[in-house]
Parts: C-alpha cells; structure tokens; sequence
C-alpha cells in the first residue's frame, strides 16, 4: 500500500517492534510511539491515515488520545488494539474503524491495515 501512512501507539516495545516491522516489509509508512504524548507529538509533525491504538496505557490512556483525536477533527482512522473481551465495545465507545483483539495474529493486522488503507472499509465491524 504505498502511501498510506500508519501510527502504532503501544507501550509494549515488542508489540511496537513486531507491528512496525510487518507493516515495513507490506510496505506501509510505520511511525511507532510508545504512548499517547509521544504519539501527540508524532502527529503534530506528520498526520496520518491509520492510528493502531491501544487503549491500556499508562498517563494518557488510548481512550483519552481518541477523544482528543476526535475533538480535533483529525480525520486519521483508529483501530483499537487491546487485550480481553471487550475490545470491540471499546472500539465502538470511541468510534473506532476497527479494533484487533490481542493477541492478534500478524496476517489479520495486514489485512485490517489494507482494508483501512485500501478503499477505507472497516474489515471487522464494530
């Protein structure tokens, strides 16, 4: 997918690794942020198109920073990454484009960022 553009918010440094490096390999214009102030600053500098957010963070939670985005009006659609059953009314809670359950699989994390970053459709509807 050239030129699309995606932000990975994590404070896990192995999920920041492992997504920015099969996204890379697709691809895909990655910029990784270990949480939502770094990921504030990020945008500041550069927009995106995909924000993969996840919502359990300590500071700033991934929930406040979709807020923020949303109050913004910045257009960058959300996808909420997030452990437990409740990812998908998490995802619907904040207006999320889609959400991964974590663990998540790395072939169902491409195909979600291509559907995004393809035609705009959400593959997982919340």
């Amino acid at each position: 997918m050239p030129n699309c553009s995606v932000l990975v918010v994590d404070d896990d440094e192995l999920i920041l690794r492992l997504v920015h490096e099969a996204l890379s390999e697709e691809g895909f214009a990655v910029t990784t942020a270990a949480g939502a102030l770094e990921a504030a600053r990020a945008l500041a500098r550069s927009p995106v198109e995909l924000v993969l957010l996840d919502i359990h963070m300590p500071g700033l939670d991934g929930r406040q920073f979709a807020e923020d985005l949303r109050a913004r009006h910045i257009s960058s659609k959300i996808v909420v990454m997030t452990g437990g059953p409740n990812a998908q009314r998490l995802a619907r809670e904040i207006s999320a484009d889609g959400y991964l359950e974590k663990p998540f699989d790395i072939a169902n994390l491409v195909t979600v960022v291509q559907g995004l970053c393809g035609d705009g459709a959400a593959l997982r509807q919340i």
